[in-house]
């Protein structure tokens, strides 16, 4: 079910039978009706696998193929979905940069948003008009948002508590 090392292979059906394992495995052991389906650093999404099968497909197709199969998956175990949104933020530049603050978001990207809320992580900025912005952006997609931080864990044994200050306040 690869495509690469880090990626799913769309199309492939072990693929979304596993993933529907995975699902109900999670509607058997939580209460919740909420799910995190990720989506996220698939940033080589189509380019070993996939790309053998099917040759070159645009990245957002694949993409919107894959959660849209994925996306039934959820409704079927009655879960409300959201995603994590810098994949859609990437492949709406050309630049391929995360939350690029230049990048107009398309109204084609936004109309291939499935129906699930976004998530906005960012743990590296310190100013809040990046925060801001990216947030104007994101109700742009008329999708409920929500923001995810972090505590510095990245940099060495213990958690960097200053940074992590440094980011989280604005």
């Amino acid at each position: 079910v690869k495509d690469t090392s880090t990626v799913l292979l769309v199309g492939e059906e072990k693929t979304y039978e596993l993933i529907e394992e995975m699902i109900k495995t999670c509607r058997e052991i939580f209460t919740t009706d909420r799910i995190h389906i990720g989506m996220d650093e698939a940033f080589d999404i189509g380019t070993g696998g996939y790309f053998r099968r099917n040759g070159y497909v645009p990245t957002a197709d694949i993409m919107a193929a894959h959660l849209k199969r994925v996306s039934a998956i959820v409704d079927k175990y009655g879960y409300k979905p959201m995603m994590w949104s810098d994949m859609y933020s990437t492949l709406a530049n050309k630049n391929g940069k995360v939350y690029d603050l230049d990048t107009e978001i398309s109204k084609e990207v936004i109309d291939a948003m499935p129906d699930a809320d976004m998530v906005f992580w960012n743990y590296y900025k310190t100013d809040n008009s990046f925060y801001r912005n990216n947030l104007i952006k994101h109700i742009k997609f008329g999708k409920p948002v929500h923001f995810a931080g972090g505590i510095w864990t990245w940099n060495g044994q213990a958690p960097n508590f200053k940074w992590t200050y440094l980011t989280v306040k604005p």
